[in-house]
């Protein structure tokens, strides 16, 4: 069985808006750590959920793919530069021009 992160927020869109909140700072974290640990591992395009979401009574789960990799990554990329941890911004880069020098 995988073991997926539970995140609990009353609005399920603000992990993908790019805004931040500070009184959210855990899930966030938890959501964009997920992101980069997979594709540190290289298991981007696998049918794993990254997280799931719970709002209320409902449950989401977010997937991530080639189409929508790059654009989580630099989602993360803003988030690490936000609370200022700029080692995991370098190695977030490094995956965005990875990524970037594969898709040519």
């Amino acid at each position: 069985m995988i073991d997926i992160p539970e995140i609990y927020v009353e609005d399920p869109f603000c992990l993908m808006e790019g805004l931040f909140n500070k009184e959210m700072i855990e899930e966030y974290d938890i959501f964009f750590r997920r992101i980069v640990h997979l594709a540190l591992k290289d298991e981007i395009g696998r049918l794993e959920p990254i997280v799931a979401i719970c709002e209320e009574e409902l449950e989401y789960y977010v997937y991530i793919d080639d189409k929508t990799y790059l654009k989580f990554l630099k989602r993360a990329l803003k988030y690490f530069e936000w609370i200022e941890e700029y080692l995991t911004c370098k190695l977030v880069l490094e995956l965005i021009n990875e990524e970037a020098t594969l898709t040519r």
